[in-house]
């Protein structure tokens, strides 16, 4: 079954720079434990609209009040789908991009998250050395931010990009787990 859900790149902007906040999972999450996340990111419920959803999980699980959320933008979505020797998981996320006041700070709420930190993105990118550190379609969610924020600009740079994915993340396993894009 199909399931959909909201994810948050949430961010701020220092001069020209593009400082991301991103969540390591608790380790007591049954999926993914202690993995980097998005800052907030849940599954869509019923009767609720997706731009509820990222407010909600932005005051859930990053401490955001919605006086904040509510300037969160959507600008994309990602399929993906995980396959397990039990099930096939196909997942639609759709991605909101939230501008966080310099001064504030995300704090754990909910316990899903062990902590938050602020990490000035570069064309280094050196947010994605370890790919085996990320959940996998955040990963891919935190990515799309950089790409669409221009810190990719020579085909080089995505060239080498891809090759990493390919070889070193998607085709193996996370978690027990396997993931495609």
């Amino acid at each position: 079954m199909k399931s959909f859900g909201a994810h948050l790149n949430c961010y701020t902007k220092i001069g020209d720079a593009y400082h991301l906040w991103v969540a390591r999972r608790s380790k007591t999450k049954p999926n993914f434990p202690d993995l980097l996340d998005n800052c907030a990111a849940g599954g869509l419920p019923a009767n609720t609209s997706l731009y509820e959803c990222a407010v909600k999980e932005a005051e859930e699980e990053a401490s955001i009040p919605p006086s904040i959320s509510k300037a969160a933008k959507f600008v994309s979505f990602q399929k993906t789908c995980y396959h397990t020797p039990h099930y096939v998981k196909p997942e639609v996320n759709y991605i909101f991009d939230l501008k966080l006041p310099e001064k504030f700070t995300p704090v754990v709420n909910d316990g899903e998250a062990q902590n938050f930190k602020r990490v000035k993105l570069d064309e280094s990118l050196e947010l994605f050395d370890d790919l085996s550190e990320w959940k996998p379609n955040s990963m891919a969610i935190t990515l799309d931010f950089c790409i669409r924020k221009g810190l990719l600009r020579e085909e080089d740079d995505l060239l080498e990009l891809d090759r990493l994915i390919r070889n070193d993340f998607i085709f193996k396993s996370v978690d027990q787990n396997e993931f495609s894009l």
